[in-house]
């Protein structure tokens, strides 16, 4: 759809068979790709919405938000699992997931609204001082958006710079997103948010750019990228394209017909006396 895959149920009736143990053939279960399974702490559809995962971190933060209601502890024990429990609880998958600014609040919206008058702390206060850090004067309550985001560069940075199996797999998917923006590397930040306008898919590694984007962290990635001009003076297509429309949809189009032709240059589309 739109040159996007689509993960969707399929029509008619048909099994799966597998042998069990004692070479006995079952069917496997055939589950709705909107539906995710729980792997290692993090719940993944196939169809890739986080649905599942936001619901039962939700349903995490109203346990906790109950068990602090019925217990007997004080403001500074209760101002103490604010920090030193719940976090831990939230923020364990994380830096495996994309989700929105949207689903964050709603996840922490137990704890702020039961945990925080309960510590003697106002549930109203601005995000900004809750959330700050304590030695700038805020209170150091977490944000899982912003834990989500540090900790996604920070595991970027750590295993591509140190070659482990997660770090080539993320080169792999780098190599593979400059390749689908068609711009080499490196990026300033203006080339950067411009490429992720006309990206085509969903990814983890869209997401944590979009948080450098919004939070004005550069990363620097190097000249790592293996796509080079293929003659003086020449330019991507991307680029050429960018400064005649700033509209994402007509460049999502442009660039998929790009990806579909299998051209990056210029001169990828031109004659030698570039015509």
């Amino acid at each position: 759809i739109a040159g996007k895959w689509k993960a969707v149920q399929p029509e008619g009736d048909f099994n799966l068979w597998i042998k069990d143990e004692c070479n006995k053939r079952i069917a496997i279960t055939q589950i709705d790709p909107s539906v995710g399974m729980n792997m290692l702490g993090v719940y993944l559809a196939p169809n890739g919405n986080t649905n599942d995962h936001v619901a039962a971190l939700r349903y995490k933060a109203e346990t906790w938000a109950k068990n602090i209601q019925q217990s007997r502890a004080n403001a500074e024990e209760i101002w103490t699992a604010i920090h030193r429990t719940i976090p831990f609880a939230l923020c364990y998958s994380l830096p495996a997931v994309t989700l929105s600014k949207e689903e964050c609040r709603y996840i922490m919206a137990p704890v702020t609204k039961v945990g925080l008058p309960l510590a003697g702390v106002a549930a109203t206060i601005p995000a900004v001082i809750r959330n700050g850090p304590i030695s700038m004067g805020g209170l150091g309550v977490i944000d899982p958006y912003i834990h989500m985001g540090v900790s996604q560069i920070e595991t970027f940075i750590s295993n591509t710079w140190t070659k482990t199996p997660t770090g080539i797999l993320l080169d792999i998917t780098l190599d593979d997103f400059i390749l689908e923006v068609g711009m080499p590397t490196p990026w300033s930040r203006e080339q950067l948010q411009k490429g992720l306008q006309y990206a085509t898919t969903s990814s983890w590694l869209r997401h944590m750019f979009q948080f450098t984007i919004d939070h004005e962290v550069d990363i620097d990635l190097g000249p790592i990228s293996r796509i080079c001009p293929k003659r003086s003076h020449d330019r991507t297509i991307m680029e050429a394209a960018s400064e005649y429309t700033s509209h994402a949809p007509w460049l999502q189009a442009i660039n998929r017909i790009r990806m579909a032709l299998n051209v990056i240059w210029l001169s990828d589309i031109s004659s030698a006396d570039g015509i």
